[in-house]
């Protein structure tokens, strides 16, 4: 376990240092290379679960731009017996990559109100045996 959280602290610090870059050699403007880190938890009395989720995009101008990415979990949860129609599933530690997505957003930038829609697409890329897909 200690193994896994350094390996996901210096990810997490790998992905604010490129976000760093990208907003410090990126002036204020309507086009250009984006990145952004993420990083999301939620803790009960049953499970932990953290995420990681990194995208870069590019925004073409003030109204269209697309990212990409790819959410890292750990999850801790609790295990479950078994039924008379399930399997027992083991509780414990488990982390990986979810589904990759792209996505498209288009703007309607204005002083007083701005509107964002986006659509994302997604790719099962996590493990469905770890509950990641």
């Amino acid at each position: 376990m200690r193994v896994l959280c350094g390996r996901f602290f210096a990810l997490f610090l790998a992905q604010w240092a490129l976000g760093m870059i990208a907003c410090a050699q990126t002036p204020a403007k309507d086009s250009g290379f984006t990145a952004i880190a993420a990083f999301q938890g939620e803790l009960n009395s049953s499970e932990k679960i953290m995420k990681l989720d990194s995208n870069i995009g590019y925004d073409f101008n003030r109204h269209f731009g697309m990212f990409a990415g790819v959410p890292f979990y750990i999850a801790n949860t609790p295990g479950t017996s078994a039924t008379a129609t399930t399997a027992a599933i083991p509780g414990g530690t488990v982390s990986g990559i979810g589904n990759a997505y792209l996505g498209f957003a288009l703007r309607a930038p204005h002083p007083t109100l701005n509107y964002v829609s986006t659509i994302t697409a997604t790719v099962p890329t996590g493990d469905t045996s770890k509950g990641l897909s």
